[in-house]
């Protein structure tokens, strides 16, 4: 079901300082791991102590201090690929338990896409490492996982189980609607919330397929994220129009 080219080459053309995107997209299947089911560990001791440094800071943010919150995480030092996608981490890892400051961890990726440098990538051949290009690399991983989110489970009992399947449901309703918002501040384009619904419930010639409950909350967490913004440009109209038609199609199976 994966669409090839990667979200990052369907990314918006003009990038958070207003510039051109450099190719940041989402499409052929991520090539970073999803974030882990517990709290991220970053590998090495400079790794943890980069991820203690940005820990500190995200411990205090809240919509009053973000800008102050935003100039201390810019002023951080990062030297190389591997701790930009740690900080990437760490930072997302925080924004999706902390689901209440959605807006406020989209806000902070948004003024922080232009503060730090590109880097070589690890690859020959592939683009550089920008703080944009890892965000939405990590996001799209941790969107590939839904089917296998909630897979393992498991506990000493019953409602130890439920309790894990609980905490893991609501970690992909919070990347969800952390999705919509980075498409808001049009760090996403629409294309790709078109390629992403069509992944979750599929497209309005799919039939009666059956569609797991959770991963139409899913696609029902996103669109109601946006669904104001979608209604208010013709081509919007048509995408919610065709993916409200197949969720009702779903309802009815």
């Amino acid at each position: 079901r994966r669409s090839a080219g990667g979200w990052s080459s369907r990314a918006p053309a003009q990038d958070a300082a207003g510039g051109q995107a450099g190719g940041e997209q989402w499409g052929a299947k991520a090539q970073v791991s999803a974030l882990k089911p517990t709290t991220m560990r970053c590998a090495s001791s400079r790794a943890e102590e980069l991820e203690r440094s940005v820990l500190v800071l995200l411990n205090k943010i809240c919509p009053e201090n973000l800008p102050t919150i935003v100039k201390k995480l810019g002023s951080l030092q990062i030297h190389n690929g591997q701790e930009l996608e740690c900080l990437v981490r760490t930072l997302l890892t925080k924004a999706l338990h902390e689901p209440h400051y959605c807006e406020t961890y989209a806000d902070a990726v948004y003024q922080l896409c232009p503060r730090y440098p590109e880097f070589p990538a690890s690859e020959d051949g592939a683009p550089p490492q920008s703080f944009r290009r890892v965000l939405i690399n990590i996001v799209q991983a941790e969107f590939e996982s839904i089917p296998d989110r909630l897979a393992g489970a498991g506990g000493d009992s019953a409602d130890e189980t439920q309790h894990e399947l609980t905490r893991r449901k609501a970690l992909l309703l919070a990347n969800m609607k952390f999705i919509g918002h980075l498409y808001l501040r049009k760090l996403l384009s629409l294309k790709v919330i078109g390629y992403a619904v069509r992944d979750l419930v599929g497209g309005h010639s799919s039939g009666t397929a059956d569609v797991e409950d959770h991963v139409v909350e899913c696609a029902c967490t996103l669109l109601g994220a946006i669904g104001q913004t979608l209604d208010a440009a013709p081509e919007g109209q048509f995408l919610m129009s065709q993916f409200v038609a197949r969720l009702v199609a779903l309802k009815r199976r």
